[in-house]
């Protein structure tokens, strides 16, 4: 009975951001966490895609605004090529619009890119065991947000 039968398997993480200074930090800062482990950084909505396929993550860190695939449409890519993989998107912005479509793109929460990087592992580890990131009042809001928008443009 050694500890290595008693050791879990680490969180396996892939960051997606396509400024690379971000993407490195958030490397460095959850590479610091003993049960976190990254599987993969990349800077673009297909290589998000490509990775997913090849790493199958528990959780991926994904920025919505990069060059190509939108953060959005990219969700959608990685949670098709791995479906057990929990996304959490980061976003400079807070508009209710952008939160609502990645919500519905399939991503578990929302962080802000202005929020202290230390947030992120704990966050991380919530997404992992299936907690909510939002609080489900906050889910419904920018979800009937969401569909009220798409009504009146209709």
């Amino acid at each position: 009975m050694g500890t290595t039968s008693r050791r879990r398997r680490r969180i396996r993480v892939l960051i997606v951001d396509d400024h690379r200074t971000f993407a490195e930090a958030l490397r460095i800062a959850i590479g610091l966490e003993r049960d976190l482990e990254v599987v993969g950084v990349e800077y673009d909505g297909m290589g998000a895609v490509r990775a997913a396929t090849s790493t199958v993550p528990d959780v991926v860190l994904m920025d919505l605004e990069m060059p190509g695939a939108s953060g959005i449409d990219a969700t959608r890519g990685v949670l098709a090529a791995s479906p057990s993989s929990r996304v959490i998107a980061l976003t400079a912005h807070q508009e209710d619009i952008v939160l609502a479509r990645v919500l519905e793109a399939g991503a578990v929460g929302i962080l802000s890119k202005s929020d202290e990087i230390a947030e992120i592992p704990p966050a991380v580890r919530r997404a992992h065991v299936g907690d909510a990131l939002l609080p489900d009042k906050e889910s419904r809001r920018l979800l009937r947000f969401l569909r009220h928008r798409r009504s009146q443009e209709a």
